[in-house]
């Protein structure tokens, strides 16, 4: 298909917005190429400092919408928002679309879900109904108890 031509060679020459627009617009049409994802998510590997909050999370969001678990990247994204401010410079939809991310590929990974946790009491006034619930399926679904998180969505 034409998609095996970004799985062969696009992701390369991307920049990391077009890694992160092409991986979420896979995702949305319901590209069901994981080889497609694979190599969207190993050319963002070297991307993840250009890349800007939104475009990491749509990229680990793609990855979970499509079934496709691609450790390399999770664990660098993990690192990545362990990093001072860089979850907290995710929005209330990023941060539990990150979440939700983690919970679906099956992803254990206390790190990402403490920064999350860090990050998120500052963003739940702007949250809506389903980024709230996205948040405490996502820790609940991943097994992380994170008191002062569930009190604030309380």
């Amino acid at each position: 298909s034409g998609l095996d031509v970004v799985a062969d060679s696009v992701p390369q020459a991307m920049t990391a917005q077009q890694l992160s627009s092409t991986a979420w617009a896979c995702a949305t049409l319901n590209v069901n190429t994981p080889a497609t994802y694979e190599a969207l998510a190993n050319a963002a590997l070297g991307t993840l400092d250009e890349l800007g909050p939104r475009g990491f999370s749509n990229i680990a969001w793609a990855l979970a919408t499509a079934g496709v678990r691609e450790d390399r990247f999770m664990e660098k994204l993990s690192k990545a928002l362990a990093e001072p401010d860089r979850a907290e410079a995710l929005s209330a939809q990023a941060l539990a679309n990150t979440c939700w991310a983690y919970a679906t590929l099956g992803v254990r990974d206390p790190t990402a879900f403490a920064a999350v946790a860090r990050a998120a009491p500052g963003r739940l006034a702007r949250c809506d109904e389903r980024d709230l619930a996205t948040l405490a399926w996502s820790f609940a679904v991943a097994g992380v108890a994170n008191k002062g998180l569930f009190a604030a969505v309380a």
